[in-house]
């Protein structure tokens, strides 16, 4: 959704904010910036999905339907996508580690996770030293193994708890 669409939107849902494309922005503001679906009645059924809440076909991307991220229903307003078992979301996390961010996360925030992993593990190893002590390394291998786990399950957790709220009201 280009910037002109983004402001039609905006003009008439007003709750709808614009996606200014900074991510540390978008992550510190409490308002959500979810794409609105297009209306799939007009269209055939292989890409579309009913709305969890008004039941309506939405036109899905095949990675948004794939990955179930949330996107706003045009005519309910409410959000819909895939529901996300945490355990299944904590073990991807330990197998796949910073890879499970992609597949859980949009692009610009599974990008800034996957930098901020990546930095701690050039700065462990930059600052480290060269024998550094089991307690030490034991706590830098919890945080590189358990961190990923961790900010994939919190994702997950908040993604259940958006699910099929008004998009407006999700703060």
């Amino acid at each position: 959704m280009d910037v002109t669409e983004q402001a039609e939107v905006a003009r008439v849902r007003p709750h709808t904010t614009i996606d200014t494309g900074n991510v540390v922005e978008d992550l510190m503001t409490n308002e959500t910036r979810y794409p609105v679906a297009k209306d799939g009645s007009q269209t055939d059924t292989k890409g579309t999905v009913a709305c969890g809440s008004c039941a309506i076909p939405l036109q899905l991307g095949r990675w948004e339907r794939w990955n179930g991220f949330l996107v706003e229903c045009p005519s309910c307003g409410c959000l819909h996508g895939k529901s996300r078992a945490l355990r299944n979301v904590a073990m991807a996390g330990l197998l796949f580690n910073v890879l499970s961010f992609w597949f859980l996360m949009r692009p610009k925030s599974a990008l800034l996770w996957t930098l901020v992993f990546g930095s701690w593990v050039l700065g462990g190893v930059l600052l480290l030293p060269k024998r550094p002590s089991d307690a030490t390394m034991l706590l830098f291998v919890g945080f590189l193994l358990l961190g990923p786990v961790v900010v994939s399950v919190v994702s997950a957790a908040r993604h259940e708890s958006l699910l099929f709220k008004p998009a407006h009201s999700s703060t």
